[in-house]
């Protein structure tokens, strides 16, 4: 009966993911013998076994002390699995990681609310609102200590604004596409100027990829792919902003629309020394310079949206004066 017993505990034991000490054997007596053991859980049941030994060979005393040792040797509790975000990644790495997500989410919804602008349609301006709310959630998890939650809510953000601008746009226009781009150029110019003084292989790398994905985004408007030209430029964008990141820099607006108001600067003088002397490229000319003349006037009132719109437009009709295209050819 007793090897029956032993067998049954030993299934009992398996069945519910424990163990039987291989430290126990049998005595020919059929009463168990114990190995020394100096865990808490071997000593009790020892002594329930050892207690029971006093006796003849209970079978209820035996049945309680192989359970006692079961119980004792089952294996520690597993520790939790790293989760997606930080298996294989330490925590400040892993944070510094999402507080970058969602710094490049909210650059998102205020790139697609300016390529929208005051006309876009009900259904893409609740998209970018709800886009708003589920980034605010983020940013409060984010602060409450909760960084997976943060990553999921700023993910999703990301996926009204893109719904945003498909509703809107469905193939972009080109014009508006034109002027995106153009801004694009003009931060990548302003951000040269501005790691002239940080100088690693890590920002270099960023700002060629961003100079190669604008170039790129230049070729895909002229071939007439302007949704793609425009995603292109964005990725232009967040890679000059990830190098400015590198060297502890943020954006800087001003500065931005400072640099391009230079640039219009020069093609405005250019456009004056080579365009004809046609009526159509001289009131372009006109155009142009009034136009350049409003941005510098609301730049020093410090409206610099109003100014970089005004400014991109008078590059685009001193670039018309001269025969050129809106947006020059890619290099």
């Amino acid at each position: 009966m007793i090897p029956g017993l032993r067998v049954g505990v030993r299934r009992w034991a398996a069945r519910h993911g424990l163990c039987m000490p291989k430290e126990v054997t049998f005595a020919s007596s059929g009463r168990p013998r114990i190995a020394s053991s100096s865990t808490t859980g071997s000593l009790a049941a020892s002594k329930i076994v050892t207690k029971n030994r006093r006796n003849s060979p209970s079978l209820a005393g035996l049945l309680a002390g192989l359970i006692a040792l079961a119980l004792a040797c089952a294996p520690p509790a597993r520790a939790q699995a790293p989760t997606p975000l930080t298996e294989g990644v330490p925590i400040q790495r892993a944070l510094d990681r999402v507080a970058f997500a969602l710094d490049q989410t909210d650059r998102r919804i205020e790139q697609e609310d300016r390529v929208l602008g005051a006309s876009a349609d009900p259904q893409s301006l609740a998209q970018l609102t709800t886009a708003r709310e589920i980034q605010e959630r983020a940013r409060d998890a984010f602060g409450q200590g909760q960084p997976r939650l943060a990553m999921r809510l700023t993910l999703e953000a990301r996926e009204h604004v893109q719904q945003a601008g498909a509703v809107s746009r469905g193939l972009p226009d080109s014009e508006r596409v034109s002027v995106q781009l153009e801004r694009t150029r003009d931060l990548l110019g302003r951000t040269r100027e501005r790691l002239a003084a940080c100088d690693h292989a890590d920002v270099r790398d960023a700002m060629g990829a961003a100079e190669m994905m604008e170039a790129r985004a230049d070729s895909a408007l002229l071939e007439g792919r302007s949704l793609a030209a425009l995603e292109l430029s964005m990725d232009a964008r967040a890679r000059a902003f990830r190098a400015l990141q590198s060297c502890n820099l943020s954006e800087d607006l001003p500065g931005t629309v400072n640099f391009a108001l230079r640039r219009t600067d020069q093609v405005l003088a250019h456009a004056r020394d080579n365009a004809p002397s046609n009526p159509a490229a001289q009131q372009s000319l006109n155009e142009a310079a009034r136009l350049q003349a409003q941005a510098q006037q609301e730049f020093r009132q410090q409206h610099v949206d109003e100014s970089l719109k005004l400014t991109h437009s008078a590059r685009a009709a001193a670039r018309r004066a001269t025969g050129q295209p809106a947006r020059p050819h890619p290099h």
